[in-house]
């Protein structure tokens, strides 16, 4: 039973450390590979007053908290040897850990409970950076003398409804940031709209759907799409002709490298019509 406190008293000191000499002190680096605390994560907290997004999918979903739960994971594993010697030590180093990353990530999803709920670090993203380094207590920065309180200040009441608005507008656009936070179910979902033994070939403007070992073989020889009635068509509205030349750049290709066709739309209407057969010499073809 001992090992309670203990643990409590280890975690408060571990985290308060490498809150303020790794994230804060080598992660000041951009360099580091800890910099994404400073200069993802304070930015973004700052800017949103207090709400930061790459806490809204799961864990794998951003860099923010992947590197966040891989540094807990990996102090997790390093108590496990422990666990046969001092049962109650580790059983309650893995409980701050669990904690840890429970409400920090809740501080973050909802900056309204963070100020109630634990305003030492409400307080350390929105007033002095460089104070408050605890989450999940404060009682260590009290201990040592880092413990700055802004929460309910005249300045932190000057700007509560700015940060509040801020953070409103940020947690309005999660619904539109979801499909990004799942890559899997993106990839899944191209996957199953496609058919066997197809694959989708763009060339230039074209998106056509060809067959796989065609569509490669001829995209190698630059000569471009299959005739539309050997493809199925897309809805695309506009499709390439079918090339009549195999081997060669289609006409498609050509135009695109000419002068003409590398000059903008306005460009192409200004140009004199050009020069018949049947005109003098000296005319050009009536408009």
């Amino acid at each position: 039973m001992l090992g309670i406190p203990i643990a409590f008293a280890m975690f408060g000191f571990g985290e308060w450390a490498a809150h303020r000499y790794l994230l804060h002190g080598v992660g000041r680096d951009r360099a580091s590979s800890l910099s994404f605390h400073v200069h993802d994560h304070h930015q973004a907290v700052r800017r949103n007053g207090g709400y930061d997004p790459a806490y809204e999918g799961p864990v794998w979903s951003t860099a923010t908290q992947g590197r966040e739960a891989l540094g807990l994971a990996v102090i997790g594993l390093l108590h496990a040897p422990l666990l046969g010697i001092a049962p109650f030590y580790t059983a309650t180093v893995w409980y701050c850990l669990y904690r840890y990353r429970r409400d920090h990530r809740h501080a973050h999803l909802d900056p309204t409970w963070a100020r109630d709920h634990l305003p030492w670090h409400y307080d350390h993203h929105m007033g002095d950076q460089n104070k408050n380094f605890g989450v999940s207590w404060s009682w260590f920065d009290v201990l040592v003398g880092t413990r700055d309180v802004f929460v309910g200040s005249e300045r932190e009441r000057a700007g509560h409804a700015r940060h509040v608005a801020r953070a409103l507008t940020a947690s309005a656009g999660a619904a539109r940031r979801a499909p990004r936070r799942a890559p899997l179910r993106r990839r899944f979902a191209r996957a199953g709209r496609r058919t066997p033994g197809e694959c989708h070939i763009r060339t230039g403007s074209d998106r056509s759907r060809l067959p796989s070992d065609r569509g490669n073989a001829r995209l190698r020889r630059g000569s471009g799409p299959l005739a539309p009635s050997e493809h199925e068509p897309t809805d695309e509205k506009n499709h390439l002709p079918a090339d009549t030349q195999p081997g060669l750049p289609s006409k498609h290709q050509l135009w695109k490298r000419s002068p003409l066709g590398t000059q903008p739309a306005s460009r192409r209407c200004a140009l004199p019509p050009m020069r018949t057969l049947d005109s003098p010499v000296g005319s050009t073809a009536p408009r």
